[in-house]
């Protein structure tokens, strides 16, 4: 998977307002992500970057990508806002860090409940009857 693909991806989850439908994109970013030899060369580097957001696994788990992948799912999933915050903002770090470029930007991910309804946005940009 290329870099340029993540960082796409990654730029996306700003948008995303539903914290749901933000941990389903984050699965498919940090699998990308942590199978990526473009960027993670050995499964050191992995437990590095890893360290850098304060998880720690046994040493059983970073001996296998696929382990790893599958506990840090588990983590998104009992993960919090801020967390996942967290997770986004170090994921594109690591991504344009190894591209050598700067980030676009550092926006901050704000959700209110409510004021975000994933369905009517899909119907009204899909609709036929747009006036």
């Amino acid at each position: 998977m290329s870099t340029s693909y993540l960082k796409v991806k990654i730029d996306k989850l700003y948008d995303i307002r539903d914290i749901n439908l933000l941990r389903c994109e984050l699965y498919g970013v940090y699998t990308s992500l942590l199978f990526s030899k473009e960027l993670f060369k050995n499964n050191r580097d992995i437990a590095l970057f890893l360290e850098s957001l304060n998880i720690h696994f046994k040493d059983y788990v970073l001996k296998s990508r696929t382990i790893i992948v599958a506990k840090m799912l588990r983590k998104i999933e009992s993960s919090d806002l801020e967390a996942l915050s967290k997770l986004i903002l170090k994921s594109k770090e690591r991504v344009y860090q190894s591209s050598g470029e700067q980030e676009k930007s550092t926006r901050k991910i704000e959700h209110k409940k409510g004021d975000y309804n994933y369905m009517n946005d899909m119907l009204n940009k899909y609709s036929r009857n747009k006036g």
